[in-house]
């Protein structure tokens, strides 16, 4: 057994902090590039004079948070340490990465557009996730910085069985966004249940950037093309051996589309991925 340890998990500790100068019982608190809350007013709890017992691990605090970017704070939003505070009343939280002193955590409650608002926040201890969000490793994930990076997915379905929404004909969003600058190399789609529609004269395109651009506009009529099969290719080849590689650039961000034509849609199901990287 190791013989080495000081604190297990040490998560909670005596610490001098970077900002305030001064901490108070529940207030954030920034130590260098870690952030915490204050358990004690600095010098209580047996600490020094000048330390501050900090909890710098995971936990869900209440605490007051400011919309410093305008267009409000959803579930999930990253938070990040400030050392100017913002707000009114002011507060070393907010949601803008832009001068940020740290990175703190995420959002669990709404803050509305240009408020300040006292909000759960999960705080996130030292982890990939602090590094992601404090630009150590967002490059790299991204795919936007030289090196190695990553081949996203984005999976999709289309289910007009079960989704009387997406029998009609109509542009049919099927809830998957694709980020701006987002290069589709390529991708597949499996259908799962055969197509139908009242004498099948029903057309079915997938788009993403224009229309037509994943698969045209294809009759049910016109073949075997939306029957029960695995493994149909979509536009983009860049990802296929041979002939002339083309894929598909996001001018902004865009939803998966299935526009259904001519006629509604009786029944089918179909799920499909696109494989993507971020470009410039």
């Amino acid at each position: 057994m190791a013989t080495n340890l000081i604190y297990e998990p040490g998560y909670k500790r005596a610490m001098v902090c970077t900002s305030p100068t001064t901490p108070t019982s529940g207030a954030p608190v920034r130590v260098g590039r870690r952030t915490g809350i204050a358990l004690v007013d600095e010098g209580g709890g047996g600490a020094a004079a000048t330390e501050t017992v900090v909890d710098a691990g995971p936990f869900v605090a209440t605490l007051s948070v400011d919309d410093n970017l305008g267009t409000g704070i959803a579930v999930g939003d990253l938070i990040y340490y400030h050392d100017t505070a913002t707000g009114t009343p002011a507060t070393n939280l907010n949601n803008d990465p832009a001068g940020a002193d740290a990175f703190f955590g995420f959002a669990e409650e709404v803050v509305e557009a240009n408020a300040t608002t006292t909000i759960r926040v999960f705080h996130s201890p030292e982890s990939i996730a602090s590094a992601v969000a404090d630009g150590a490793l967002s490059g790299a994930i991204l795919g936007t910085d030289n090196g190695l990076g990553f081949l996203r997915a984005a999976r999709f379905e289309f289910n007009p069985t079960a989704n009387a929404g997406e029998r009609t004909v109509a542009a049919h969003g099927l809830g998957v966004t694709l980020p701006d600058n987002a290069d589709v190399l390529g991708g597949y789609i499996e259908i799962l249940s055969t197509f139908t529609s009242g004498d099948d004269s029903g057309t079915i395109a997938l788009s993403i950037e224009g229309a037509n651009d994943l698969v045209t506009a294809t009759a049910i009529s016109s073949g075997t093309f939306w029957d029960a099969v695995k493994g149909k290719v979509v536009v983009p080849t860049a990802l296929e051996a041979g002939g002339v590689a083309t894929s598909i650039k996001l001018s902004e961000a865009r939803e998966i589309t299935a526009t259904v034509g001519t006629q509604a849609l009786t029944g089918g199901k179909l799920v499909g991925w696109l494989f993507y990287v971020i470009g410039d």
